[in-house]
């Protein structure tokens, strides 16, 4: 049985204590996102809740709250080397990019959509990611920082994102045998998106026979297209989710 966690939106020094428990029955927890306030936060609950619960598989995915001020290739790549290497690596921790457990392909995809011009400036204005920082910053002579943040440009922004879905399309297009399910950070479920346009996230679910767990902002199993979306938000949550069933 799987169960999934998202969108519990913890403090940085926010003990968690409580949201590290799971039903018994739960073989396979999906971490999908906007699990904290900061990256750091989300990835040592994605860490502790792998080490609780050793007998079980952690998949984890980054929802808009870990990349947010953030350069979002730089938040993955530190959550895929967590998964793969050091010395608290451990063998049920996954970032997944075609992980096959059971019955079941997974990847985890951020889900940032490729923008227009007037839609970045939207984009950058309410969610503020960036593209590279350097040099130092400065307030009436006094060095106040030494990080510098960059905007993405249009173009810069784009080939990141189109760099991702090729990565994505290589996944779908590869057969396994098995269910993907694809962990989707950034959905029409999980973020308030207005002036942006979800096209290609559209042709994704209307193309492909996939299970799709997002982010979300209430309890959500629904048909779009081909492809299930479910997600399972929020503190209070006890819910199991059998995929063979949907």
């Amino acid at each position: 049985m799987i169960h999934i966690i998202s969108d519990l939106n913890l403090g940085f020094y926010e003990e968690a204590v409580d949201q590290l428990q799971v039903p018994n029955e739960t073989t396979i927890i999906l971490v999908s996102g906007n699990i904290a306030v900061d990256h750091k936060r989300s990835m040592l609950f994605s860490h502790t809740l792998a080490e609780k619960h050793p007998s079980k598989q952690v998949l984890v995915n980054l929802g808009i709250s870990e990349i947010l001020n953030r350069r979002p290739m730089v938040i993955k790549e530190a959550f895929q080397l967590k998964c793969t290497m050091g010395t608290e690596k451990l063998p049920n921790f996954h970032y997944p990019s075609g992980k096959i457990i059971g019955n079941y392909d997974f990847y985890s995809h951020i889900g940032l959509p490729i923008l227009s011009g007037d839609e970045l400036e939207l984009f950058y204005d309410k969610w503020r990611i960036f593209n590279d920082y350097t040099g130092h910053i400065y307030i009436d002579d006094i060095l106040v920082s030494n990080k510098s943040y960059n905007k993405f440009t249009l173009e810069a922004y784009n080939e990141m994102v189109h760099k991702e879905n090729m990565l994505l399309e290589n996944w779908l297009n590869h057969d396994t045998g098995k269910q993907k399910v694809l962990l989707l950070g950034i959905s029409s479920l999980s973020e308030d998106l207005k002036g942006i346009c979800l096209q290609s996230q559209d042709v994704l679910l209307e193309n492909n026979d996939l299970i799709i767990v997002s982010c979300g902002k209430e309890f959500t199993q629904i048909k779009k297209g081909n492809s299930y979306i479910v997600s399972s938000p929020g503190r209070d949550r006890t819910k199991l989710f059998d995929f063979d069933k949907i």
